[in-house]
């Protein structure tokens, strides 16, 4: 009596495989894992601070009223020009960054997102820590400076950050 059991499949509880060749799955990198770690730990610390610290509005205001009479701040306090005729004119981003810094518990800046041949994707943002209300901006800036003889590519890299960072910071 001959017995074949080669045919019997073996029962594991867990789904059959698909044969032929397997397409192997990348693990996240232990790099990006950590990184991943170390930024929601560095937010998670700053909403602590900020709620275990809340500002004192009136001691803010103070601290604004004495930073916009210093002489340095105020020579750059404003902007003003011409576009088309009309004059352009309002605060300048040196005197908002000093306003929330006096404010306090604000997270603000801008990062680039992504870079396709001559345009990047940036996002600015700001974030009052204390009542948690962020704005976010995402836009393009296209990697040329505007002339009056029309537009010119930027090549340099720190030409491209400096044209990206005042784009932002508008």
């Amino acid at each position: 009596m001959e017995e074949k059991f080669g045919h019997v499949e073996v029962f594991t509880g867990q789904e059959k495989e698909p044969e032929g060749p397997r397409q192997m799955t990348a693990a996240p990198s232990t790099m990006a894992t950590v990184e991943q770690a170390r930024a929601i730990a560095e937010t998670q610390s700053a909403l602590v601070i900020a709620r275990a610290n809340p500002r004192d509005e009136y001691k803010a205001h103070l601290k604004i009223q004495k930073a916009c009479k210093r002489q340095s701040l105020a020579e750059v306090a404003k902007y003003a020009y011409r576009r088309g005729g009309t004059l352009v004119q309002g605060e300048s981003i040196k005197l908002i960054q000093v306003i929330a810094q006096c404010w306090g518990n604000m997270d603000f800046g801008f990062r680039e997102l992504s870079r396709v041949g001559d345009k990047s994707e940036v996002e600015a943002y700001a974030w009052d820590l204390e009542t948690n209300t962020r704005v976010k901006r995402t836009f393009q800036v296209r990697h040329y400076r505007d002339k009056k003889d029309g537009a010119v590519k930027i090549e340099g890299e720190r030409d491209t950050y400096e044209l990206i960072a005042g784009m932002a910071q508008r």
